[in-house]
């Protein structure tokens, strides 16, 4: 990740949003806060693990593309696009399944 990437910004709005600052962040994720840090300034990304836990901590939702992590308002249209697709194909397995 580069400085100033989108999933910085977005990380650093939802925990301000939230009420969070990285110091209260950093243990519920199980992380220290230098680590947090680092993820705001676009240094490191977070794992999948940390990633599901900052969804579930700050109300978003975590997209994941070929260019890295987003996050995202639950309802949002880039949220309901990613829960459709998801839905779609949890459908398309379960009649996979059923054959």
């Amino acid at each position: 990740m580069t400085e100033n990437s989108p999933f910085s910004e977005q990380l650093r709005y939802f925990r301000e949003r939230a009420g969070f600052t990285q110091e209260q962040l950093a243990p519920q994720i199980g992380v220290v806060t230098r680590t947090v840090s680092r993820w705001e300034t676009g240094q490191i990304t977070p794992k999948v693990r940390e990633l599901q836990a900052l969804a579930e901590i700050l109300g978003c939702v975590v997209l994941v593309d070929n260019q890295g992590p987003m996050l995202v308002e639950p309802g949002s249209p880039t949220g309901r696009a990613w829960d459709a697709q998801r839905a779609h194909e949890r459908e398309r397995v379960r009649k996979a399944m059923k054959k």
